[in-house]
């Protein structure tokens, strides 16, 4: 071990060239950044269509949604980059709980089931739109590759330092 803090440069670059080529975890799917109506709001109005906003393209897609009277008849009527939607065939008037099962085959060719549940009752606020620029409220905007090469950097400049002390108190 003290062969290796002799020479603590070799220590960081083998560090830092570890945080380059490692395998990082990916996001495997697409992410989704909201809907409108969105998941367990409460909403009212004219509602024709539901959308869903994806952080990427979504290739394809199918959609099922429920009511209070079973199934609802729609089809896809847009799939503008990564805004997705499903037409209904008529308005919501029947208040109650829906239920939206989408299926979509995200960029890295694995199909994902996607499941939310909102409530229409007259009188209630329409929904808010979603906004395709969007980032989800968990994301932090850092990629892993990032967050690695931040942590490498860290390490290096932790053994930097250790090897500055350690020069220092052999009085050099």
């Amino acid at each position: 071990m003290r062969r290796y803090l002799k020479y603590p440069w070799r220590v960081a670059f083998a560090v830092l060239l570890l945080a380059v080529f490692t395998p990082l975890p990916v996001g495997a799917h697409a992410e989704v950044l909201g809907s409108s109506p969105g998941s367990g709001e409460t909403v009212g109005g004219d509602i024709s269509r539901i959308d869903i906003v994806f952080a990427e393209v979504i290739t394809e897609a199918s959609f099922e949604v429920t009511g209070p009277d079973g199934a609802l008849a729609g089809e896809m009527v847009q799939t503008e980059g990564v805004v997705v939607a499903f037409g209904l065939d008529e308005q919501l008037s029947l208040e109650g709980d829906y239920r939206v099962v989408f299926e979509f085959d995200s960029i890295d060719d694995d199909f994902v089931e996607l499941e939310f549940r909102f409530t229409y009752q007259q009188g209630a606020p329409e929904p808010l739109p979603v906004v395709a620029g969007a980032r989800s409220k968990d994301s932090s905007g850092l990629s892993n590759v990032a967050i690695g090469l931040l942590a490498a950097s860290t390490l290096g400049l932790a053994l930097l330092l250790a090897w500055r002390y350690r020069q220092l108190s052999n009085g050099r």
